[in-house]
């Protein structure tokens, strides 16, 4: 378990059960024919987003590397589908923004992350590309995440639209000059400063009947930290710092 609480495999057992009754669910909703066309990126977004929960909450409960990027091969197929931008973006009136809502641009920071430190195929890397220049997002950690995962250099405009707390992890407006003491800084500080995202309170309905949390983890440090070769041997113990997976890219690269 990489994390262990009372119970913690058996819950993460069940919740994992749970996600995928819902994505099925899901599925019959949308095969059945009921849903509007309005309603349909909503229900395909959410399958993604299951997906996305269900392969957190395995790394949690101690799933294997090659398990978790089967697993995320998977959930970047379902993005494909259900990232839509009538779903993901901000809207202002009717006029549809070129930046992600918060939530979603959280999901992106951790879906590019993991990318990065699971060392996903050309295919995947691929489609995040699509998915992210289509869009025409400009904000500069997504798109600094993204010229990291594909090795590429986008020659874009990068926007400084970065939320809280993901904000902290620039430095003189720069993610590459970002060292190992801003990276300890900003994990201190990360819990605290996720509480407007809609996971941050999950920890409670541990033991409550619905399943809703899936571990806390802040999979952009350790990206950061792959990406930079920063020393992390100060904050390696902090619960929400995803060491394994730094080490699995370390000895992969």
């Amino acid at each position: 378990m990489r994390d262990n609480f009372e119970n913690s495999k058996k819950y993460f057992e069940l919740f994992i059960e749970e996600k995928m009754n819902l994505i099925g669910d899901s599925y019959k909703r949308i095969d059945s024919g009921i849903l509007t066309e309005d309603q349909m990126p909503f229900a395909k977004y959410t399958i993604f987003l299951f997906s996305l929960e269900i392969l957190i909450a395995k790394y949690s409960a101690g799933f294997s590397i090659d398990e978790l990027k089967g697993d995320y091969s998977n959930t970047i197929n379902l993005l494909t589908s259900g990232w839509d931008d009538s779903v993901v973006k901000l809207k202002m009136g009717v006029k549809t923004l070129d930046q992600y809502i918060l939530n979603q641009y959280c999901y992106m920071v951790w879906v590019l992350s993991l990318g990065i430190l699971l060392l996903v195929s050309d295919k995947e890397k691929s489609l995040l590309k699509s998915i992210i220049t289509n869009g025409n997002i400009k904000d500069e950690l997504i798109l600094f995440l993204l010229e990291a995962l594909t090795n590429n250099n986008l020659k874009t405009e990068k926007i400084k639209t970065t939320y809280k707390p993901f904000k902290n992890l620039l430095k003189n407006n720069k993610l590459y000059e970002i060292n190992r003491s801003d990276v300890k800084k900003y994990l201190s500080g990360w819990f605290k400063n996720s509480k407007l995202l809609p996971w941050y309170n999950t920890k409670s309905s541990i033991g409550k009947g619905s399943k809703y949390y899936y571990g806390f983890w802040s999979f952009e440090s350790a990206a950061i930290v792959a990406i930079n070769g920063l020393d992390d041997a100060s904050f390696r113990e902090n619960e929400y710092y995803p060491k394994d997976l730094v080490d699995y890219y370390r000895n992969q690269v």
